[in-house]
């Protein structure tokens, strides 16, 4: 298990983009690996004995289960969220840091009540309040460095958007679509622009 990885559980659908954006975003600028399943491809493997690997190989853990219940009449629920929560809480128990979102206060207990005790974040489907709440999540259960300590969420955010803006440029140049986009190529991105412009012990 490493102590700098992150498991990402979450929807991969475009009404879910933003807020996966920004999470990939927020997880990186704290220097964690992101170990989530669309990141790889590889068709042979079995993807849920992929999933279990990513799980075993985080210390932290990510589960938005904010899309679980279904919209339109004939939808069905998504039972993938809370189902790799399970296992994931099955696997590491208490050797894991766990973060769940919901979109909504006090909305998953409802449909989940074994989750009575957890600190569950709602994040109101908005990619800055997901940011201030991870960050009041992981300053408390991760040794940071103080110039990183030093970021508010609004730091971050501020952040986010400049990046966001030459990322947006860059499809832009090169004719790409959201969908064209892998979750790689995206964390690559966000690396190359960290590098640019590293983290200050003076914020933004």
């Amino acid at each position: 298990m490493k102590e700098n990885a992150i498991f990402i559980n979450c929807p991969f659908d475009n009404e879910y983009l933003p807020l996966l954006r920004a999470l990939l975003f927020v997880s990186r600028f704290y220097g964690l690996e992101v170990k989530i399943a669309s990141s790889d491809l590889d068709s042979k493997s079995n993807r849920l004995s992929r999933i279990i690997a990513l799980m075993r190989d985080a210390k932290y853990s990510v589960h938005d289960l904010s899309k679980m219940k279904s919209d339109k009449e004939g939808e069905y629920y998504r039972m993938n969220m809370p189902f790799e929560l399970g296992l994931d809480y099955g696997i590491g128990g208490d050797e894991k840091v766990f973060l769940i979102f919901e979109n909504e206060p006090y909305k998953l207990k409802i449909a989940l009540s074994d989750i009575n005790g957890w600190d569950v974040r709602p994040h109101l489907d908005n990619p800055e309040t997901l940011i201030l709440e991870f960050r009041r999540w992981i300053v408390v259960n991760r040794d940071l460095p103080q110039g990183i300590m030093a970021y508010s969420s609004s730091d971050i955010w501020y952040k986010y958007n400049d990046f966001y803006g030459s990322f947006s440029d860059y499809m832009t140049i090169h004719h790409l679509k959201d969908e064209e986009i892998s979750i790689t190529e995206y964390l690559g991105y966000i690396d190359s622009y960290l590098t640019e412009n590293p983290i200050l012990p003076t914020g933004r």
